[in-house]
């Protein structure tokens, strides 16, 4: 039988005993595995692709199934998940396809300073311009292709980690499609809806690959830049070669603007490999780590502090971004990725006994060794940490004087940082990884088909909840309702009635008031501002749900009404006619068009909606207004 290391020349061997008795030392010459000849048709490329194609078809049918069922007098927004945060998407490419480069806030009327960029949206707005294509229609194709590139990207960076073992790349690329957790065990709980105590595969589509590209274009191109950026800082220390933090630093430019919390997830992960790195070696090789990092850092720092400046100046970005978001209790995220976890921890305590025996007895591991799947000691340390540092990174908070602690000793508070959770995505790739590695380890220690058991068992037990989450929004699609009450992926006759009145007959300079869970439409539709309508982009949105629901009350005098109006800075208003809002328990609703005050006047309606012009010339307060302003 060859010697595993007959495939090196004199030169490489040595090279690799001294990487052996210092693991994370790298070289321009490092160690490489004998490549597997590719075959053109190979039963592993074939696997892939067959697995690949199948998520790509399976995550586009519900959108798929809402363009192609007709439903009488109703028309399919493009989506049927997330609805609410889908209509801000197509807000801001009803602004760039017009040529806007800086982006409003288009779900209140409060004054702003807008300073917000956004790459993406300002290539996708130019696309819509180009191509005449609906915005929802655009998004969506391009969320199609980006979930393709996505996939692809992700097989090459496991190519590049695992070379020689076939069984680690397969299962992490199994991982990574369908991967997902536990949660189809309660599946009962969130067959309609997103609860709070949900599992996240149910409302957290980022946390995983599946999820993301059935859901969003911006998860999926997101996620495609912080793969491509910690890959090219992990080649980068392979290779010892700048250019590599030069590309990687660009992608974080990139991610930078368009998802700017994904930077500190990548920060975490490089930061503690770096201090890993530097506490295991000691020596100079050390501080072209860090010079690379640094160099990195450097170039994607403007991006990063261009939007700190936009969230020190404008107040409406500053309130969405400190909108609460933060991390669920930590045994959901366990369950959430407990197949991955089971098999990462199979090769962590593989690789740990090995690295021991090895420098007890002073042996140079061999390349074919089920503690050895990863391409180089480097590779396996980064998946590692990165592993670890991005969900630590989704619990970080900040010190804060507390004055008014009962210790002496304890005058600091922790604060938790306010987007917490959204720092997740990314987490399932190294954790993916990592079970690829478990499972190189059982099949080469276990031999034969025993050894693919492991992985059978628990990718079958992380499949389901991928199903049920597919099954859940084509279910909605099916039946015209979504995991958010009051949110339909279909707008009936009489709502696009009123949106094609709007488009055609304001300006963008005109806003709109209206049911605050109803009017998110409207920017997204005609590209017009809205008093409230979206639960994080509108300041106190709770809030403005009770004040319009307090404007409309027969039991709110008028002069509250008028105050209201003065100080919600709008133009028209919008809303259903009282026979609908009576339909609410509890809720005696105004009905405008029996007795229509002097401020308003009736431009438009329909069986449905009423929409009026705002007279602010004929608002007065002539009493002490007792509604509040928003």
């Amino acid at each position: 039988m060859p010697s595993p290391c007959s495939a090196f020349n004199p030169k490489q061997i040595k090279t690799f005993h001294r990487e052996a008795t210092n693991p994370l030392s790298t070289s321009e010459s490092e160690p490489q595995p004998s490549a597997p000849v590719r075959k053109p048709y190979s039963v592993e490329r074939l696997l892939v692709g067959f697995l690949a194609t199948i998520v790509v078809l399976m995550v586009n049918i519900p959108w798929l199934l809402g363009c192609l069922i007709s439903q009488p007098g109703k028309r399919f927004i493009g989506t049927a998940y997330n609805i609410v945060d889908f209509e801000n998407y197509l807000a801001w490419l009803q602004q760039t396809s017009h040529g806007q480069i800086i982006l409003r806030n288009l779900f209140t009327t409060l004054p702003q300073n807008p300073k917000q960029i956004n790459l993406l949206f300002i290539i996708l707005g130019q696309l819509v311009h180009i191509t005449g294509m609906a915005p929802a229609a655009l998004y969506q194709s391009v969320r199609l292709f980006a979930g393709i590139g996505l996939l692809a990207l992700l097989w090459r960076f496991i190519r590049y980690c695992f070379p020689a073992r076939m069984e680690a790349r397969l299962a992490s690329f199994y991982f990574l499609c369908f991967g997902n957790g536990l949660g189809w065990l309660t599946a009962h709980k969130w067959a309609d809806t997103s609860p709070s105590n949900s599992p996240i595969e149910a409302w957290q589509p980022e946390a995983y690959t599946f999820q993301s590209l059935e859901t969003s274009t911006l998860f999926c191109i997101s996620t495609a830049f912080i793969l491509a950026s910690m890959a090219f800082l992990t080649i980068a220390e392979n290779k010892k070669q700048m250019r590599f933090a030069v590309y990687a630093g660009l992608c974080l430019a990139a991610l930078g603007n368009m998802h700017s919390y994904d930077i500190l997830h990548v920060a975490a992960a490089w930061s503690l490999f770096l201090v890993v790195r530097t506490i295991m070696l000691r020596n100079k090789e050390v501080l072209q780590s860090w010079l690379r990092a640094i160099v990195a850092l450097v170039i994607m720092l403007p991006t990063a502090l261009y939007e700190f400046y936009a969230f020190r100046t404008d107040p409406i970005f500053h309130a969405r971004a400190d909108v609460k978001t933060l991390a669920v209790k930590f045994h959901f995220y366990l369950a959430g990725y407990a197949p991955m976890l089971v098999l990462g921890a199979v090769y962590l305590t593989v690789a740990i006994t090995a690295f021991i025996l090895n420098r007890k007895h002073r042996e140079t591991p061999k390349m074919d060794e089920p503690s050895f799947p990863f391409h180089t000691p480097v590779t396996a340390l980064v998946t590692v940490c990165w592993a670890i540092a991005g969900l630590a990174i989704c619990y970080v908070a900040v010190p804060k004087l507390n004055l008014h602690t009962s210790h002496p000793w304890f005058p600091v508070a922790w604060t938790p940082v306010a987007f917490q959770r959204k720092m997740l995505m990314g987490e399932h790739i190294p954790l993916c990884l990592l079970a690829g590695a478990g499972t190189s380890s059982c099949v080469r220690y276990l031999r034969g088909w025993v050894g693919w058991i492991p992985f059978l068992v628990l990718f079958s037990v992380s499949v389901p909840s991928a199903f049920y989450f597919t099954n859940r929004d084509i279910r909605h699609v099916l039946l015209n309702r979504s995991e958010i009450a009051g949110y339909f992926p279909y707008l009936d006759q009489d709502t696009d009635d009123s949106l094609n009145w709007i488009s055609h007959n304001t300006t963008t300079q005109d806003a709109i008031l209206g049911l605050p869970t109803f009017s998110g439409i409207v920017p997204a539709e005609t590209g017009r501002t809205v008093w409230s309508g979206h639960w994080a982009e509108t300041p106190d949105f709770s809030e403005t749900v009770g004040m319009f629901n307090e404007f409309v009350s027969t039991d709110t005098p008028d002069y509250a009404r008028e105050a209201f109006l003065t100080h919600a800075k709008t133009d028209y208003l919008w809303i259903p006619n009282a026979s609908i809002l009576n339909g609410a328990p509890g809720r005696a609703a105004t009905d405008f068009s029996e007795n229509t005050p002097p401020y308003l006047t009736l431009v438009h309606s329909n069986p449905t909606f009423l929409i009026y012009r705002v007279n602010t010339d004929k608002l007065t307060l002539d009493s002490p207004p007792t509604a509040q302003a928003p």
